[in-house]
Formats: C-alpha cells, structure tokens, sequence
C-alpha cells in the first residue's frame, strides 16, 4: 500500500497576534523564517503544493502565498481567539478550504523550526505499512519511565499518573507504565480524514509515535523557547528522527 501526495491535505495553523512572542513569525531564525524553514521541509518530502494555511491574518495569508501555499480565505474572527483548539481550525480549512477529501490530513506546525525534513514522509509510510493505524503524533521522549510521571491532585499533592506493579498477566494496557513516556512536540500530526472526522480529534487510536530527537522537538511559544532555538541554529544543529529503540 502507499499514499501520493494527491491523497494528503497538509494543514499548517498560522494565528496572528501572538501575545507571548509578537511577531514570531516574521522573526528570522539564522536567516530564514518560521514559516519559511516549514515549506522548506514539505517541499524536500514532495508535499509542497499539498499545503493549505489557515490563518486569520492577511499579512500571513501573504506570507503563505509567497511560500506557495493555498490561501483561498481568511479564518473567521471566531477561531481565531486564544483559546481556540487548533482542532477547529483544521475542520474549518478542511471542511472549506481543501479541495476534495484526501485520505490523510497532516498537520504542521510553523512553531517547530527544527522539524526533521523526513519527518512526514516517515509518519506517511508509518500509516501505509500499517493499515490499523488510525494516526501518527510527533513525540519527545522523557527521560523516565511513565510510572515515574506524576500528576497533581486537587489538594496540592502529586501521585503517579500509571501504576508501577501492574501483573504480568496484566492486559498490555495496564502494563504501559514499565516502559518510556513520550509527550507530544505539537510538530505534526498525521491522521486518515475517515477517523479524524468520526473521533474529531487529531490523534485517534490506535496511535503510533513518530520520536524527535531534543532539537526536532523544539517548539517556539515564548521568548526562552527563541533563544533556545537561536542557540541550536547558532550551533548549526538539526532535528532528527529517532527510531523507538534508539536513544534521545
């Protein structure tokens, strides 16, 4: 089985008036751009013209469009707030900007500059190799193992998210927290459009991890989150893909 670019929409969520770090997107990063350094990479896995922007800013738009992405329309004032999920605004462009309904719909993040430039080609072949795969999600390993990861509780104290002493007979679920945790980078999603619609969210089960190493999964979101990236650029450092048995 595989998937041709015809079969893929890729969704690149692009918001204005960025609070924490105005202007993020104009910013060069050792001389190319966040949006810039994200065509870079669908345009090295053949996707480049597969790319529609979403975004609610018409200086934007035009910085997609210069970068060949399709712009057909602006995202409406009310998703485009704070708190609006990324989740709807990939329904939006789907549902009215996309033409035809591809297969899989991609996600990408402008906010990860160091994103792998295999990295949705490997979430493409991860999802043909794999019919029951429902989805992929970019992920950074932790440096525990999940039983060690602790949530907080409602009076101020923590305990652990999953248990540690799960039976060996245990169903493979209750046995997750003797092994690696992962979280996600917000770098990419790839979901088939037929479980995304039915579960209306961008990781649906079964879900396999696509593991960045520590540059790949930088994301961009305040100023400290910049200069980290600046310093990665400034030491000529890029993001790799890891395959699960070897080490971040």
């Amino acid at each position: 089985m595989s998937i041709g670019a015809p079969d893929v929409a890729v969704i690149v969520p692009m918001r204005g008036g960025s609070k924490r770090l105005p202007g993020k997107h104009a910013r060069l990063l050792a001389g190319r751009s966040l949006p810039a350094r994200t065509a870079a990479v669908l345009q090295a896995c053949g996707l480049g013209d597969r790319v529609w922007l979403t975004t609610d800013d018409p200086d934007l738009a035009e910085t997609g469009r210069a970068l060949g992405w399709r712009v057909p329309a602006l995202r409406p004032a009310d998703l485009a707030g704070d708190g609006t999920p990324t989740l709807d605004a990939v329904f939006h462009a789907l549902d009215e900007m996309v033409t035809g309904e591809p297969e899989i719909v991609i996600v990408m993040q402008t906010t990860s500059p160091f994103c792998p430039a295999d990295a949705p080609a490997r979430a493409l072949a991860l999802l043909a190799e794999r019919p029951a795969l429902a989805s992929v999600l970019a992920v950074k390993r932790l440096h525990v193992a999940a039983a060690h990861v602790r949530g907080a509780r409602a009076d101020g104290t923590i305990a652990p998210l999953l248990p540690a002493d799960a039976p060996a007979d245990a169903p493979a679920d209750a046995a997750v927290g003797r092994g690696p945790a992962f979280t996600p980078t917000g770098a990419l999603y790839a979901v088939r459009t037929a479980a995304l619609r039915q579960a209306r969210s961008l990781t649906v089960d079964p879900v396999a991890p696509l593991e960045l190493d520590e540059v790949g999964a930088v994301d961009i979101d305040t100023p400290e989150d910049w200069a980290r990236a600046e310093a990665f650029a400034q030491a000529g450092l890029a993001g790799r893909c890891l395959d699960l048995e070897e080490p971040a």
